[in-house]
């Protein structure tokens, strides 16, 4: 038996994998009501994925490649500016690393660091 824990499973499946895989949350109770914001912010992403965040705080969603990951990456990230506070997390896999980090919340930060080999940005 393997326990893991999210960001090192994704790390485990990316590794032989072309696709890539992202890891979205939020905080369902920050996002309660905030339709219209995980709508704006995550507008990439499909409707199945935008409702599993708004009713289950979290979505892991599978890209057929690193671009279209990326692509949708960089979108939420033009956003933040604007974007309220909702805890939102979004981590990319690709390849076995962790790629590319968004994260509102400084203690999730601190733990992502300890615990995920990466060439990523926070």
């Amino acid at each position: 038996m393997n326990a893991f824990s999210h960001t090192e499973f994704l790390a485990e499946v990316s590794k032989s994998s072309k696709s890539a895989y992202m890891l979205v949350t939020v905080d369902p109770d920050l996002a309660d009501g905030n339709r219209g914001v995980i709508d704006n912010a995550l507008s990439m992403l499909d409707a199945d994925a935008r409702e599993k965040l708004e009713v289950e705080g979290g979505a892991i969603v599978v890209f057929e490649d690193i671009d279209d990951a990326i692509a949708c990456y960089y979108s939420v990230e033009r956003k933040l500016p604007t974007l309220a506070n909702i805890d939102l997390f979004l981590s990319v896999f690709y390849e076995g690393y962790n790629q590319l980090n968004i994260c509102q919340s400084p203690e999730l930060r601190s733990i992502i660091a300890m615990e995920t080999p990466s060439h990523a940005t926070m």
